[in-house]
C-alpha cells in the first residue's frame, strides 16, 4: 500500500473488517428480499399483501431502502383504496388512506381524496372542510382544495364564502397544483366544477342569465362536456324559462 508505514496496516485492515461486519449487510438484504417479494404481490394483485410487507420499512427512520418501499406501498395504498371506494366501503377507503398519510403526510391527492370521499360519500362537511382548509393553506394554488371549499359553502348558503373561494380557484387557474395528474380528462372535471358551480352561485346571486352565458362558455372552451354540465344548463334554462 503506497504511502502508508506497514504499522499502519494492522489498523487499517481491522477498520475495514470492522465495516463489513456491520450489520447492515445482512439487513439491506433482508429489506430487499421484502421488496422483492412484494413487487410479486402487486404482479398478483395481492395489494394488500404487499403492503403489509413494506408497510414497516416505509414509516421506518431506520430502514435502508425506505424509498423502495415507500414507492410500493403508495401504489398498493392506491389501488386498494380504489378497491373499497368502488365496492362503496367509504370507511375502508379513508382509513387506507390514512395509512397512505402517515408514509406521505403531504400529499396533495390523498388529502384531497379524503376529503372528497367525506364530503361527497360519508357526507362529513366539517371534516372535509377542516382539509379542504389545511391544504388550501399549505398549497394555495390547489383548484381542488378551493373547488370543494367552494362546494361546500354553496350548500350551505354561505355565499360570500362560496364567491371567495371560487374566485381564488378562478385566480389559481393560471398556474395551479394539481391533486390529480392533470390529464385532459381530469383538467375538464376540474373546469366544469368551476363553470357548475360558478353558474350556480350566479343563480344563488338572482343572475340566471350571466349563469346560462358562463356554463355555455364552459361548453364552448371544454368541447365535449359531461351530463355534469348539461344538467345544470337544462336546469338554468328552466329557470329562465319560468320567469319569461
Amino acid at each position: 500500500m503506497h504511502g502508508k508505514q506497514p504499522s499502519e496496516v494492522p489498523t487499517l485492515v481491522q477498520s475495514l473488517l470492522a465495516l463489513a461486519d456491520s450489520p447492515a449487510t445482512v439487513a439491506v438484504l433482508q429489506e430487499a428480499e421484502l421488496c422483492d417479494k412484494a413487487k410479486r404481490h402487486l404482479r398478483e394483485g395481492e395489494y394488500i399483501a404487499a403492503l403489509e410487507l413494506v408497510m414497516p420499512l416505509a414509516v421506518s427512520e431506520n430502514s435502508l431502502l425506505a424509498d423502495l418501499a415507500r414507492d410500493i406501498a403508495v401504489f398498493a395504498l392506491d389501488e386498494i383504496v380504489d378497491q373499497y371506494y368502488e365496492q362503496g366501503d367509504y370507511q375502508k377507503s379513508i382509513y387506507y388512506l390514512e395509512q397512505w398519510l402517515t408514509i406521505e403526510p403531504k400529499s396533495l391527492y390523498a388529502q384531497i381524496r379524503k376529503a372528497e370521499i367525506l364530503w361527497w360519500e360519508m357526507e362529513d362537511a366539517k371534516e372535509a372542510r377542516r382539509i379542504y382548509r389545511a391544504v388550501a393553506q399549505r398549497y394555495p394554488k390547489c383548484l381542488e382544495a378551493w373547488i370543494g371549499l367552494a362546494e361546500i359553502a354553496l350548500h350551505f348558503e354561505q355565499y360570500q364564502r362560496a364567491y371567495s373561494f371560487l374566485r381564488r380557484a378562478w385566480t389559481a387557474l393560471s398556474n395551479p397544483e394539481w391533486a390529480y395528474p392533470p390529464t385532459r380528462e381530469i383538467v375538464a372535471n376540474v373546469l366544469e366544477s368551476l363553470y357548475v358551480l360558478t353558474a350556480r352561485l350566479l343563480v344563488r346571486l338572482g343572475d340566471t342569465q350571466n349563469a346560462e352565458r358562463i356554463l355555455l362558455q364552459g361548453v364552448e372552451r371544454i368541447g365535449t362536456v359531461s351530463s355534469y354540465v348539461l344538467e345544470e344548463l337544462h336546469i338554468v334554462r328552466q329557470l329562465l324559462a319560468k320567469s319569461e
